[in-house]
This record gives C-alpha cells, sequence and structure tokens, in this order.
C-alpha cells in the first residue's frame, strides 16, 4: 500500500455475505472451493485481512461466521450492508468485496487503492458497461450520505455509488472480478 495514503492506519476491510444464496442453493460463504477445504469465506478473510485490520463479515446475526457484523438492514442487498460496514471502522478508507468473489487478488485490490483519494469511492468499470460495484474501496467518511440515500429510498449499490459521483478505473484481464451465481460457477471461473 502507499504509505502516504496509509501512514497513519491500514484500511478496514469488509466482506459482504448477507445474501440468501438462493440461486446458489445453499449458503455462498460455506461453499467449498476447487474440492479442498478452503470456503469462499476462509479465502475471502485470508484475502482481506491480507490488506486490512480489523475486518469484518457484515451478515444476518443469525450466521455463524467470524468477524460477523451484524446487517443494519438484513435481507437487503449489499447496499445496506455496506453502509452497515462502514459505521463501524474506524479508519478512512475500507476495502470491500463480496463473499462470493472467489478469484480476487491482493493485485486488484491494490490498483483500487492506488486510485482511491480522501472523501471518494473506487470502483472498476470497462469501457461501455455498467460500472462493477464491488470490490470497491471507499471512504467511511460517506457513510452519512449513504445512509442519507438509503433513507431516501436507494437499494441498488451500484445506483447509490452513482450518486455519490465514484470514481472509476478500468479493470485488467487478470482482475478477475467474477462471482459465484451457482455452484458451476465454481468450476467455471464465473
Amino acid at each position: 500500500m502507499s504509505a502516504e495514503k496509509f501512514s497513519m492506519s491500514r484500511p478496514g476491510g469488509l466482506i459482504l455475505a448477507g445474501g440468501a444464496s438462493s440461486r446458489f442453493g445453499s449458503d455462498k460463504a460455506r461453499a467449498v472451493l476447487n474440492h479442498e477445504s478452503e470456503t469462499m469465506l476462509d479465502r475471502a478473510l485470508d484475502l482481506m485481512t491480507s490488506l486490512a485490520d480489523p475486518v469484518y463479515v457484515v451478515a444476518p446475526a443469525d450466521r455463524d461466521y467470524p468477524n460477523l457484523l451484524e446487517d443494519r438492514y438484513p435481507g437487503q442487498g449489499p447496499f445496506g450492508g455496506l453502509i452497515t460496514g462502514l459505521f463501524a471502522l474506524q479508519s478512512p478508507v475500507a476495502l470491500v468485496m463480496a463473499v462470493d468473489q472467489f478469484a480476487l487478488s491482493a493485485s486488484t485490490f491494490q490498483r483500487l487503492i492506488d486510485a482511491w483519494r480522501p472523501d471518494t469511492a473506487v470502483v472498476f468499470q470497462a469501457p461501455g458497461e455498467p460500472l462493477q460495484p464491488l470490490p470497491l474501496a471507499i471512504s467511511t467518511s460517506l457513510a452519512p450520505a449513504l445512509d442519507e440515500l438509503w433513507l431516501g429510498g436507494y437499494r441498488s449499490l451500484s445506483r447509490a455509488l452513482d450518486a455519490i459521483g465514484t470514481r472509476t478505473i478500468p479493470p485488467l484481464p487478470g482482475d478477475q472480478l467474477q462471482d459465484a451465481d451457482t455452484p458451476s460457477d465454481l468450476c467455471t471461473g464465473g
């Protein structure tokens, strides 16, 4: 990480794991990768703890996950989970991912960190494509503005990020931003 940006503290980390996994058919966070014992949640925690401190897994209170932070808006999608996590962190910036983004790497997050500036959010967007709302580097200072959007009826994370003027950077082929909607996505790479 750039020393000038994070000399006072490391970024905080948020893993959004509150989804119902209805298309997946079982809890995505507990899905085993590549016929090994590592789950998507294990991989997400390993990656995020190498980059951030503290790291929270934002999910409903009934989930038995390590580092659980109870979602203020359970069952309402990633936008509510993001707001919950941003209010809990003390660091100036948060790195955020979905638990099912099983192929993300530290270098992908490094690209977001390098593009981040105070009071901004940074996401990937390919030319001519909609923005990719996760993974994300975002200033925790934006929590009140995002909460205001939530209270005003916003429920789409992409729409909310657009409303706050999020910066975008183009993904590189190695960024591997895919997620797993079904178990077969784990075999085919999303």
